[in-house]
């Protein structure tokens, strides 16, 4: 080897540093020799050196000299740790070599010290720790990640014996369990034995993940003991077709009983608005799925079940079982109907409230326009396969004072409000209706009682009682009405006054006039068609039967008896009979002595009347106003037969007396003057003719009536044809006829003092009509026309107004409004722009203030529709309705903001917001 490049530096001689090369002859000669300073200079720093400071070898690192050993050189590895403290790897690896077959490669021992037996800081991006062919590692993160075939393969324990081992991370790291052999059978195993508690504390945001994989495996497994959730949630989130949340619990016997105790519990204390359990579900897609149901395991079959929009069904386990039970408040259905099927044989329904005072145990209720009837009626007891029982049973037996069994109302017009139809065939112990009161004793004795009362203070034209048999073919000795009294015994009380008693009391403090009968009773026999109809018997039959046996009788009844007061100017008795051959009175006495007939007039005045035959009609032949018809061949007193006298000189002034007169001031029924034309053709039966022109205020008939009580069914004026009647377009039974007239009016109809009735009555049947009740024609078609069923047809005008409703309402009880055309317009109430009502008889009110303003909105009537709307706007506008359903104020805040209300019942009720309208 040349030496060339070996220089002396202690010896004194410069030059530039070159390489130094030691060589000997043999191994043991080889060395290189210092001579110590006592101090050593600094060097430049790009120069490395190697020298020796009195005792101490030293090497020059381009900044200072630094010590290589404690003296004598390095002898072990603390000698080496107090020469340097850093070991710097810039290359190959550090490697440890283990080839021992049983001790350890590598062992740190910890004293009593603070620090860290292993400190570990990696500024590159490799890992902290890497395992055998990088099978397991810890990055610098703290990611550690150990596999199968590392020294954690297999079965890991952390801690033994009774010490505790503890894994603890500071920071957000994962803990992964990962296998590559495709298996997937790695597992963590944690074994308590000592029965103590294993804890996992995180703190901050963290959380403990356990990803599994996309098959139906479990991804966490609890074999034994209880899983605990102190504070927090927990949340399930499965892609499974498959059970997402099982829980069994074939052990569990009487848990439950307690208030907060069950299989499955949940418990808030604090919850306020929020739901304890919520199910949700997508109801556009459940398709016979449902949100809960109770599986019974014995039977294999649903017990219960709330499925899709919350249809429940409850199978109960007999007819008998309670399976619904509500012991404290309210069952509300806003919407549906309830059915119920059942076959038991006790109580269906029942409804029992011992603290009921002055509510109601039972409502229904229903604002909108029913119509339904029979089987469909708005409620319907239908028991069809009841044979002897009772259909609807109500029972008042502890009611002592005045109460009600049944109490119906109805403000029905033309309905009734109490209907009873049997359609089945009555035998002699059936009734439609039967009333038992055997207990009563002075039920009536008082105005206003009764066991049957009706009271009708506003009735008018109409019928308080009416009974009806109006298509009876197969009647022959039934009655319409039976009263029958029998008393029978040792002593029979007195009894008086009438079996039947009608009565009527007026009482006037001003002016009228009451024209009515007590008691009317019509039998009308009609026969229209081949065959004979014979029809006998009595309009009234009165029969006093008086027997006598082996005892006394004194027997006076009046078979009838009239009694008028003083101060009536009526007639006792009034009989109307027009048949031609029929008798108005038929007096037969059996009698051989006494008087048939006796008129005793003790207070007949000067210009009364003691008896008057009255004959309406003018044609009357082989009639006689009076006939008294005698058999006798005795001799007749000087009077003759009949004997009218006069002795008086007759004069007449007024226009209502003459000669003859023809007096109906008192008649109620019947015909006052008669003509009949039963064989004109093309005759006239009355022609009242006048050829002047020059009649200005008279008449050439005229009908005069000062009655003010209701008119027979015929009118004061009545033009009948009761024939099959046909006739031109232009002629009719009443014809009007005024070609030339210019002005005035043909047919005139007045009634200025009219109260009750009808003006214009116009009769016709309905079902049958072809024809129409009222014709306006013009010549060539209709321009007003009502026709069958009130069908009204208005011709009108493009732009004309047709009908004109000044006041008051337009109903329609049934059907409906069409408009083919056209536009329905609602006159707007005029603008309010102050503190102003708003009207309640517009359907839109406008709203154009200026300036804050309140409004107030009195109440309307049912299912009356009410628009407000903003159209100026410089300050809230306030609406404040008498009576609001959902709310007390209506306010508008700016134009175009508006309401829509509906009044239902009492209430306003707001249908729509529009803008920034606010309800409140």
């Amino acid at each position: 080897m040349s030496k060339q490049n070996i220089q002396q530096i202690n010896g004194g001689r410069g030059g530039t540093f070159r390489n130094l090369f030691a060589s000997g002859s043999s191994s043991s000669d080889g060395f290189i020799a210092f001579n110590p300073a006592t101090t050593l200079a600094d060097l430049t720093s790009d120069v490395r050196a190697i020298a020796w400071e009195s005792t101490t070898l030293k090497k020059w690192n381009g900044t200072t000299w630094a010590t290589l050993d404690g003296g004598g050189g390095v002898s072990s590895w603390d000698d080496l740790y107090l020469s340097d403290k850093t070991l710097t790897i810039d290359s190959t690896t550090l490697t440890f070599n283990l080839s021992h077959a049983t001790n350890n490669g590598l062992t740190f021992t910890s004293g009593a010290g603070t620090g860290h037996l292993i400190q570990i800081t990696n500024s590159g991006t490799g890992k902290d720790i890497n395992g055998t062919s990088d099978t397991w590692s810890v990055t610098k993160a703290g990611l550690a990640t150990f596999t199968t075939g590392s020294v954690l393969g297999g079965t890991t324990y952390f801690g033994s014996g009774s010490a505790t081992g503890t894994i603890t991370s500071n920071g957000a790291y994962d803990l992964v369990l990962e296998t590559n052999n495709g298996t997937n059978s790695s597992k963590i195993t944690i074994t308590d034995a000592a029965n103590g508690a294993i804890t996992a504390a995180m703190n901050g945001t963290g959380k403990f993940t356990i990803s599994g994989t996309t098959t139906h495996n479990d991804a966490f497994n609890v074999a034994a003991g209880d899983v605990v959730i102190t504070l927090g949630s927990l949340t399930m989130s499965d892609d499974q077709d498959a059970i997402s949340f099982a829980l069994t619990n074939n052990t569990a016997t009487t848990i439950g009983n307690a208030s907060s105790a069950g299989v499955a519990n949940v418990v808030s204390t604090s919850l306020t608005t929020g739901a304890l359990v919520n199910l949700e579900l997508t109801e556009g897609t459940l398709a016979g799925g449902y949100y809960i149901r109770g599986w019974d395991a014995t039977a294999v079959g649903a017990s219960f079940t709330i499925g899709e929009k919350g249809a429940t069904v409850l199978k109960g386990s007999n007819a008998t079982t309670s399976v619904l039970t509500l012991t404290a408040g309210k069952f509300v259905m806003s919407d549906g109907n309830v059915a119920i099927t059942s076959t038991d044989t006790t109580d269906l329904f029942s409804i029992t409230n011992d603290s009921l005072l002055a509510n109601n145990a039972l409502i229904v209720k229903g604002s909108g326009a029913f119509t339904g009837t029979g089987a469909s009626s708005f409620v319907a007891i239908t028991p069809t396969g009841a044979s002897t029982g009772t259909g609807l049973y109500i029972a008042l037996a502890a009611a002592t004072t005045l109460s009600y069994a049944l109490d119906i109302t109805t403000s029905t017009t033309t309905g009734i409000a109490a209907r009873l139809t049997n359609t089945g065939i009555l035998t002699g112990v059936g009734a439609a209706l039967s009333i038992i009161a055997d207990s009563a004793t002075t039920a009536g004795a008082s105005a206003g009682e009764g066991v049957v009362n009706v009271s009708v203070d506003g009735l008018t034209t109409g019928a308080a009682l009416n009974i009806e048999s109006l298509s009876n073919e197969l009647m022959t000795s039934g009655v319409l009405a039976h009263f029958d009294h029998s008393a029978s015994g040792t002593t029979v009380a007195a009894k008086t006054g009438a079996l039947v008693s009608v009565t009527s009391s007026i009482t006037e403090l001003g002016t009228s006039t009451q024209d009515f009968d007590m008691v009317s009773v019509v039998r009308t026999s009609i026969h229209t068609t081949a065959g004979t109809l014979t029809a006998t018997g009595s309009l009234l039959y009165l029969e006093n039967v008086a027997t006598e046996t082996d005892a006394t009788l004194t027997d006076t009844v009046n078979g009838l008896e009239i009694v008028m007061d003083a101060q009536g100017t009526g007639t006792g008795v009034k009989i109307t009979h027009p048949a031609t051959t029929g008798k108005s009175i038929d007096v037969i006495a059996s009698a051989t002595t006494g008087t048939v007939a006796l008129l005793t007039m003790n207070s007949l005045t000067t210009t009364g009347v003691g008896l008057s035959l009255t004959n309406t009609g003018t044609g009357m032949t082989s009639g006689s106003v009076l006939r008294v018809a005698s058999g006798t061949t005795s001799a007749i007193a000087t009077n003759g037969v009949v004997s009218l006298f006069a002795t008086g000189a007759f004069t007449s002034t007024a226009v209502t007396d003459g000669f003859v007169r023809v007096n109906g001031n008192s008649t109620l029924t019947g015909t006052i003057l008669a003509v009949n034309g039963n064989s004109l053709t093309s005759g006239i039966a009355i022609n009242v003719g006048d050829t002047g022109t020059g009649m200005t205020s008279g008449s050439l008939i005229r009908a005069t009536s000062a009655t003010t009580g209701a008119v027979a069914t015929n009118g004061i004026l009545s033009v009948q044809a009761t024939g099959a009647y046909t006739s031109t377009l232009n002629m009719g039974i009443l014809s009007a006829i005024a070609n030339t007239t210019t002005a005035g009016t043909v047919a005139y109809i007045s009634a200025t003092s009219m109260i009750g009735g009808t003006l214009l009555f116009l009769n016709a049947t309905a079902a049958t009509l072809t024809g129409k009740y009222i014709q306006c024609y013009d010549g060539a078609a209709d321009d007003f026309s009502v026709g069958q069923y009130g069908a009204t047809i208005i011709a009108g005008n493009a732009g004309s107004t047709v009908l004109t409703i000044s006041a008051g309402n337009q109903v329609i009880t049934a059907g409906n409004l069409v408009l083919t055309a056209g536009t329905i317009i609602e006159t707007a109430q005029a603008i309010l722009n102050a503190n102003t009502a708003i009207s309640v008889t517009h359907g839109v009110t406008k709203i154009a203030n200026n300036g804050a303003s309140t409004h107030t909105l009195a109440d309307g009537v049912e299912g009356q529709k009410k628009t407000i709307v903003c159209t100026v706007y410089t300050a809230d506008a306030v609406i404040t309705p008498a009576n609001l359903a959902n709310g007390t104020t209506l306010t508008l805040n700016a134009v175009g903001d508006a309401v829509d209300l509906v009044f239902l019942g009492t209430e306003w009720w707001t249908t729509n917001l529009y803008g920034t309208a606010a309800l409140a």
